[in-house]
């Protein structure tokens, strides 16, 4: 299979990875490769038939009246095609960036995307690596959303603050 760690060149393009992986399947199988461009068009439209927490859009409006919002994700959902593609200023996947979080690169096309420097940033996630620990790292402080009350893990320093919901 055609796997991000076989393509190390692909790893932060999740669409790629599956993408590859879905057409070496089919063609073991003996399916056309074509097969899984139109599979792949199916999953992405249905992974964009998201349903927001019912705290998220009315407090992304809210907070960009007096910000600049920007979305970083290492995922393939397409924001314009979702609930919230009026709730960001900008917004970015790794495989647009080519690196994922825990990668700066991600940070660094967002403050260029916006024109805001990263000094200005707060970094907002629910992943302790790959987004309080990620940002912490370039010098950015951080807010980990943490909606079911996990415990945070003892290897990494906290997040600056933490939050159950984005109210």
């Amino acid at each position: 299979l055609a796997t991000g760690s076989e393509h190390p060149e692909i790893v932060h393009d999740l669409t790629e990875v599956r993408l590859r992986s879905l057409a070496a399947l089919l063609e073991e199988a003996g399916y056309g490769v074509g097969l899984a461009h139109r599979a792949s068009d199916v999953f992405r439209a249905a992974r964009n038939r998201v349903t927001p927490y019912a705290d998220v859009v009315d407090a992304l409006a809210r907070l960009r009246e007096s910000y600049t919002l920007v979305s970083v994700t290492n995922g393939n959902s397409q924001i314009e095609y979702t609930p919230l593609h009026r709730s960001f200023d900008h917004s970015l996947t790794a495989a647009e960036v080519g690196a994922a979080k825990p990668h700066p690169a991600i940070f660094h096309a967002a403050s260029h995307s916006s024109g805001i420097p990263l000094e200005a940033f707060l970094h907002v996630g629910d992943d302790p690596l790959r987004d309080v620990q990620a940002a912490r790292e370039i010098g950015l402080p951080t807010v980990w959303v943490n909606r079911y009350r996990r415990e945070w893990p003892t290897s990494l320093d906290p997040a600056d603050l933490e939050v159950v919901d984005i109210t």
